[in-house]
Formats: C-alpha cells, sequence, structure tokens
C-alpha cells in the first residue's frame, strides 16, 4: 500500500477503532490518543450534522 494511502488511513475512524477493539479483546489496554482520534472524529461528524440541520432550517424558513 503506498505511503500515502497508510498515512490518510490511520487518521481515520475506522483505523483506532479497530485498535480499541483489538485491546479489548486481548485484555490490554488501548492508547489515549487513539479514543482521541474517535472522539475528535465524533464531534467533527456531529458538527457537520449541526451545521447542516440548522442551515436547513433557515433554507426552509426564509
Amino acid at each position: 500500500m503506498p505511503k500515502t494511502a497508510r498515512v490518510i488511513g490511520k487518521h481515520l475512524p475506522v483505523y483506532p477503532i479497530n485498535h480499541i477493539g483489538q485491546a479489548l479483546i486481548a485484555h490490554q489496554p488501548a492508547h489515549l490518543g487513539e479514543y482521541g482520534i474517535t472522539l475528535l472524529w465524533a464531534g467533527l461528524l456531529l458538527a457537520i450534522v449541526v451545521y447542516l440541520n440548522h442551515h436547513k432550517r433557515g433554507v426552509m424558513h426564509a
């Protein structure tokens, strides 16, 4: 796999979620950074949903 794709893949939410799952199965602690990346993605997606919902309501009432 190309280096660029690996770098991008490590910052997508599936990568840290997979590592958290593997750590839970192996009864080992997961790294806090993996939780952080997951929470950042959740926050980003939540912000996008809130923005789009607000924007949609504003367009519909105008």
